[in-house]
């Protein structure tokens, strides 16, 4: 089983695992999460925001405002998702890592514990 935020993200996102730019997305999602909160599943839920991060800037243009759903050539166009879901006050729906992190997060909340090792 996975422990640290290396070996989840070698797991969960290769592409970001072997990116040049994995530990300034791990910074910026250890800054972000907290370690009091999620306890022992603290180093998966940095890596699924981490992950969820990435892909996002992966996935739009610089400086667009939100991911890009369509795009052409011929007469240019683009078109770029930004809707957040009434009664969501974050971008977490927008990907699978920030839709897990966000069970996570509801788990915790109402005090039942995913992936605890006598659990699964």
């Amino acid at each position: 089983m996975p422990s640290t935020v290396d070996q989840f993200l070698e797991i969960l996102c290769p592409s970001l695992y072997n990116s040049d730019s994995k530990a300034i997305y791990v910074e910026i999602a250890t800054a972000s999460t907290g370690e009091s909160f999620f306890g022992f599943q603290y180093s998966y839920a940095v890596a699924l925001r981490a992950a969820h991060d990435y892909t996002i800037d992966k996935t739009r243009a610089d400086g667009a405002g939100g991911m890009v759903t369509n795009k052409t050539e011929g007469r240019t166009s683009i078109s770029y998702w930004n809707a957040i879901p009434k009664g969501d006050s974050s971008n977490l729906s927008a990907t699978t890592y920030g839709q897990r992190l966000k069970a996570l997060i509801r788990s915790i909340g109402s005090g039942i514990s995913i992936g605890a090792p006598d659990v699964l």
